[in-house]
């Protein structure tokens, strides 16, 4: 096999295990003679079943018969539960996973030949060879190297998979990468008419660590002699849509480009046996995967659309019955994926750039053209260069930017499809086909340069001229004057430049053969753009939401906080958690979590992608760019469909009580485990409705202590920690009367206005009301600048001569066109009239001014009532109020309350209301009556205020 894989030039790459043997089976214990039976002829039957063999362990005595267990390894060789060997330790080299015998590749002591091997070669005859061919004693390391080696030095093996790479000291496999060097040397000198004989490259180690992230060149790479780590970041989910990928190209190209990082890669998969398999649009995931940068492994069956087991449960790890590792999909492969799969592969494999090149994008991903990049690879001997578009309209001519590799009048070829494009204008026009993908390639110069530096940055920035194949060139900065430029030579660039501009460094050289002209794009950050994340919680009711912000795309990972991150904060005019993305973490990732809740879900699962965009967290686990969406309205349930459940906590004393809940007919609910916290009703009850198909639940401590598997009676029933019983003081609920929804017509993006007026919202005066102006009051509050004149009066759109948050809010709403709580934001206060002077006619008679009488008291403001609502437990409270007469008083669910005290809320009272409902937008107290002004509800009853 490895001779027929090296003839078509493919080198073969053998999966390893340093950490443990495998488990022991009845047939190895009969042949070789090791291990005890409880019923040796009953476990006999056992070797040749392959159904109906759970019991088989119930026939082995793994309790005792040390002697007898002593025959397979030997204590001197492995960790195990069995008798008379060391038992499993709690560090990652001395644990046994998953059971499995820990071979003691850390110890230093040398040990003989292990039992089993010494057995198992005296019956074939061969014991003296092996022991003169690898020694009667050795450490097990040294062992275990040597006999993994002879696969090399035999046949040619190429390179190995290191299994389990973080359960084996990292000397252990240095060692195991200079056996293995050494032996493959020996196989080319052994075997010189072989194909692959005459190859260069060096014996080639990846290493497993499970959820591996990390691009920098850590100590699996110096100590432990590893060329690549396998790279978990897109483990089952595939790489990032289109709009966002740029940011992960040119993280991976940077950190793996380092030179002062040199020798380390990542091999980047999106599906694997212990994972799932990624799918969904495997077109996309063709193109943008395989032209990521570094390596990248290919699951068999990604590029056919192979499915899973049908039939099989899937947990998510590897599946109950293997459900990834199905036969490969011969008889039923998806064609059309498989074509662009080999299409995309080839190209791959014929440019060292895509995956060892540098990045650049050229044009940010649009809906009309895609999304652009370039890669160059340049190491003195060899230059390679390639320009591709994916995720364009399929089926459109698109006229690409290449003037930063090609110059006019080029002919450059689209390999996805053969046809060809001469350079006019620095663009070369190609049709995007029916998978959206132009793979461009071209005529290689004589002449190569290139500018370095960071495509995106503040201010200004310092880059470097790479240049070969000519004495000089000419260097223009946004099309300014041209000035001389050698190999090595530095300059700035940024200065004068617009924040947000996308601009070009050029770039012209000839020689006795080429004139050759590139363009290079830089992006001059803008240091008051704000990024923000938002998270509708209105559907998943965590209560309160962190978000852990990171960004692991250079050497070393950044992060907004330690795990699990920071708490967002609840906008409750937008009715949405809120956080502004960190400066530097634009590009990075964000995972949720609250309380014992995270998403994405599972351990190690990567982040959502942000891509310097602001984004939203909403229902149905969509993740989607936030253009002012804001949580729908809550349905009120169907009582007839819904069951209200109550637990006294006297007994229990749980922190907070919370609900796991299904259904017994499917076995199946809607929430994970420990399940939704319940809401405090009154005293010691905790309440909470739910679907009435979902009739069987368990109570616990958020996850701790735990009631049994229990029956849910009817609705309206109580749980005392022992027994349920029907609770006579439960709540009865009435619909809430609709109200009718404000229409506003659209308001202008920008207005115009005349001068001396002023436009409140507009903060920054330019005429355009957005997210600019919401900075800017922020960063007045923050006391970082100061609003001052007319800039201070437009900041104050509810015009109480304050400016505040609410002031921000006020222009958030109005940005998202819900007009009717953005206050007086968009109106346009006309300039005062300068005074007119006027001299009044003489006359005789003194002018003699009326004379009043001062008031005797002050004017006195008509008193505001109020209701008071005491909370211990809602994040935010509103009051819904209505009146018999008047039930549209007011859109549900009613007006945010003035927190008073710790736990006081107070709401002032519209003319007429006679009714109120206190919610948080989700659990509410019932329909009450409203006894008077300055009235407390505790949540059972009204009480005088006494503040």
């Amino acid at each position: 096999m490895v001779d027929t894989a090296h003839k078509h030039g493919i080198r073969v790459v053998m999966d390893v295990v340093m950490n443990h043997a495998g488990y022991n089976t009845i047939k190895d214990m009969l042949d070789y003679g090791f291990g005890k039976f409880k019923d040796k002829a009953t476990a006999q039957s056992y070797v040749y079943k392959l159904t109906g063999v759970n019991g088989l362990h119930d026939y082995i005595d793994y309790e005792s018969g040390a002697s007898e267990w002593g025959n397979w390894w030997g204590a001197d060789w492995v960790r195990s539960g069995l008798p008379g060997y060391t038992e499993e330790q709690g560090s990652e080299l001395t644990n046994a996973l998953a059971g499995l015998p820990d071979f003691k590749t850390e110890q230093s002591k040398s040990v003989s030949i292990p039992p089993i091997l010494k057995t198992k070669w005296t019956k074939e005859g061969t014991y003296n060879t092996k022991v003169g061919k690898y020694g009667s004693s050795d450490t097990v390391s040294n062992y275990i190297s040597k006999w993994l080696g002879e696969w090399v030095e035999t046949y040619g093996v190429d390179g190995f998979r290191c299994d389990t790479a973080k359960h084996v000291e990292l000397a252990s496999w240095k060692k195991l990468k200079t056996t293995c060097s050494s032996a493959l040397k020996k196989w080319r000198q052994n075997n010189p008419t072989k194909d692959g004989a005459k190859w260069t490259d060096d014996f080639w180690m990846t290493g497993e660590c499970w959820d591996y992230k990390s691009l920098g060149n850590g100590d699996y790479f110096t100590a432990g002699g590893f060329d690549s780590m396998i790279n978990f970041g897109f483990s089952g989910s595939g790489v990032p849509g289109v709009s966002s990928i740029n940011g992960v190209y040119q993280g991976y190209a940077e950190a793996l480009n380092k030179e002062s990082e040199a020798g380390h890669n990542v091999l980047t998969y999106i599906s694997s046996h212990d994972s799932n398999l990624a799918r969904g649009d495997l077109i996309y995931q063709g193109s943008a995967f395989q032209l990521m940068p570094g390596a990248i492994q290919i699951f068999y069956g990604d590029e056919t659309n192979r499915p899973t087991v049908a039939g099989m449960s899937f947990d998510g790890h590897g599946g109950s019955g293997h459900s990834l590792r199905s036969d490969m999909n011969w008889d039923s492969i998806d064609q059309k994926t498989l074509a662009h799969w080999q299409k995309v592969g080839k190209f791959r494999q014929k440019h060292v750039c895509i995956g060892a090149g540098s990045h650049q994008q050229v044009a940010a991903y649009s809906a009309d053209s895609g999304y652009t990049f370039s890669r160059s690879y340049d190491n003195g001997d060899l230059t390679d260069e390639i320009i591709a578009v994916i995720g364009a309209p399929k089926n459109k001519k698109i006229a690409v930017n290449v003037s930063s590799i090609w110059g006019n009048k080029t002919t450059v070829t689209n390999f996805y499809d053969g046809t060809k494009a001469v350079v006019t204008g620095g663009k070369a026009e190609f049709d995007s086909g029916d998978n959206g993908t132009i793979l461009i390639e071209g005529p290689k110069s004589s002449i190569h340069m290139s500018v370095k530096g960071d495509y995106s940055f503040y201010d200004s920035e310092e880059v470097t001229v790479s240049l070969r194949g000519a004495d000089y060139a000419m260097a223009s900065v946004n099309g300014g004057a041209e000035f001389k430029v050698v190999n090595g030579s530095k300059f700035k660039i940024g200065d004068g430049i617009e924040v947000g501009t996308v601009f070009e460094v050029a770039l012209t050289a000839d020689n006795a053969q080429d004139h050759l002209e590139k363009t290079f794009n830089f992006k001059k950050k803008d240091p008051d753009a704000v990024t923000r994340i938002y998270f509708d919680d209105t559907s998943y009711n965590w209560g309160s939401v962190n978000a852990y912000i990171y960004d692991e795309s250079g050497s070393e990972v950044k992060s907004n906080s330690s795990w699990p991150g920071k708490p967002m904060t609840l906008d409750s005019t937008l009715g949405l958690y809120v956080m502004e993305v960190d400066d530097g973490l634009e590009n990075g990732k964000v995972i949720f979590t609250g309380g014992s809740h995270r998403y994405p879900e599972g351990e190690g699962a990567a982040g959502l992608d942000i891509a310097e965009t602001n984004m939203i967290f909403m229902a149905g686990n969509k993740w989607e760019p936030y253009t002012g969406q804001t949580p729908p309205p809550p349905t009120k349930p169907d009582p007839s469909k819904m069951t209200t459940v109550y637990f006294d906590n006297t007994n229990s004393k749980y922190d907070t009580p919370y609900i796991y809940y299904w259904s017994k007919a499917t076995d199946s609910g809607e929430v994970a485990w420990p399940g939704k916290a319940m809401t405090k009703y009154k005293d010691n009850v905790w309440k909470i409705t739910i679907n009435k198909e979902y009739d069987m639940c368990i109570f616990s401590n958020n996850g701790g202590g735990q009631t049994g598997n229990l029956d849910i009676p009817a609705t309206d029933n109580i749980f005392n920690g022992s027994g349920w019983s029907a609770y006579a003081d439960a709540e009865k609920y009435t619909t809430p009367p609709a109200t009718a929804a404000v229409v506003t017509d659209p308001q202008p993006s920008a207005i115009e206005v005349s001068d001396g007026d002023i436009l409140l919202g507009d903060t920054n005066g330019d005429g355009i009301i957005n997210i600019k102006d919401v900075t800017l009051i922020q960063k007045h509050l923050a006391k970082l600048l100061a609003l001052v004149g007319d800039r201070l009066k437009a900041a104050d759109t509810d015009r109480n001569d304050t400016v505040s948050i609410k002031d921000a809010t006020a222009i958030q709403q109005y940005i998202v066109k819900s007009f009717d709580r953005a206050a007086a934001t968009g109106k346009v206060l006309k300039a005062s009239p300068a005074p007119v002077s006027t001299v009044p006619a003489q006359t005789n008679a003194p002018v003699v001014e009326p004379v009043t009488d001062p008031p005797t008291e002050a004017p006195t403001e008509a008193p505001k009532n109020y209701v008071y609502f005491k909370n211990s437990n809602w994040q935010v409270v509103k009051a819904y109020f209505w009146s018999d007469s008047n039930k549209e008083m007011m859109k549900w669910p009613g007006n945010d309350t003035e927190k008073v005290g710790d736990d006081l809320h107070k709401a002032l009272i519209p003319d007429g209301a006679t009714w109120v409902i206190f919610t948080d937008g989700g659990s509410q107290t019932k329909d009450l009556s409203i006894p008077g002004p300055n009235m407390v509800f505790d949540g059972a009853d009204w009480t005088n205020y006494q503040g």
